[in-house]
């Protein structure tokens, strides 16, 4: 081994360490099936960490270092995961999952990894949350995969990956963040955020009908141009001649709000509002100030001064 070699594997220990601390941490507040789900879904996780890594490394020359640096990264975001997880009673029994496909057509090569949680609280029903997260993953896989007959353009094939983090607003309200981002044979990327907020006690998705006034979407449509119209000083993308009613359009979509411990957020992805290749842009509404725009019986009431 060299002295790098030896640095990576060093820095996979200490990360596996503090992961397994976090998990203890998160045990030590759990009982029955709640502790059993946390342990099985640890054995899960490590098992789908080192084949997401290995795939997503490929075969080159550098593939051990890349897969080494991946499950670095991994594990720390896993221990930052479980250190955020609600504990106790509260505990939302979410595991991981993974879908990893590789191939070739005559003569593309391709390697698609998509990761995505699965909702698995006892007594409750989530089979329309958990169908839109794995559907997000394999769809994404199905629209970049190569058809019969393409021909490439470059050596290097196509390559997706589809990932997720969890934001807790409450200890019943989680947004699931998907991330996606890959190189489709040519000099085109492509990548984007896609999001679900669900209620964890009953498994149900929400809109933003769900938590916010009837006339918040109005009101918010000046700011989210103004913060917008900053952003694009340094970024190039957003067509302020946009009519209001597209923009209306865009704010009813779901799949795009976020749920944080102290605001709201808007992601708008740069395929729909400016070049391709950009990233994602976001407009954050803080609880603090937007006491007439949330509902006092919805789902983030306890948020509000």
């Amino acid at each position: 081994m060299t002295a790098a070699d030896k640095a990576g594997c060093a820095r996979l220990a200490d990360a596996q360490q503090a992961m397994a601390t976090a998990h203890e941490r998160l045990t030590q507040t759990l009982n029955g099936p709640a502790r059993d789900h946390a342990i099985s879904d640890m054995a899960r996780w490590r098992r789908i960490a080192e084949t997401f890594c290995v795939a997503s490394a490929g075969t080159e020359p550098s593939a051990i270092a890349e897969a080494r640096d991946c499950l670095i990264e991994r594990t720390q975001a896993r221990r930052r995961r479980l250190d955020g997880l609600p504990r106790g009673s509260d505990y939302p029994f979410i595991s991981d999952y993974v879908t990893i496909e590789a191939g070739a057509t005559s003569s593309i090569r391709f390697m698609f990894v998509a990761a995505y949680p699965k909702l698995e609280r006892p007594g409750v029903d989530n089979n329309r949350a958990n169908a839109r997260l794995s559907k997000l993953a394999n769809n994404t896989i199905d629209k970049y995969r190569p058809r019969l007959g393409e021909q490439a353009t470059d050596s290097r094939g196509v390559s997706f990956d589809f990932d997720y983090t969890l934001v807790f607003a409450t200890p019943q309200l989680v947004t699931v963040i998907a991330t996606y981002a890959g190189y489709l044979n040519s000099t085109h990327t492509a990548r984007g955020i896609d999001t679900t907020m669900v209620d964890l006690a009953s498994g149900r998705m929400l809109a933003p009908a769900d938590f916010l006034t009837a006339d918040a979407l109005a009101s918010m449509q000046p700011i989210v141009r103004e913060y917008l119209r900053v952003q694009f000083r340094q970024r190039q993308g957003f067509d302020m001649t946009m009519p209001s009613d597209k923009l209306a359009e865009l704010l009813r979509q779901p799949g795009r709000w976020i749920a944080r411990d102290d605001r709201l957020e808007i992601v708008f992805n740069a395929d729909e509002i400016g070049p391709y290749a950009s990233d994602p842009y976001t407009v954050a509404f803080p609880y603090k100030y937007s006491s007439a725009l949330i509902r006092r019986d919805g789902p983030l009431a306890s948020k509000l001064p």
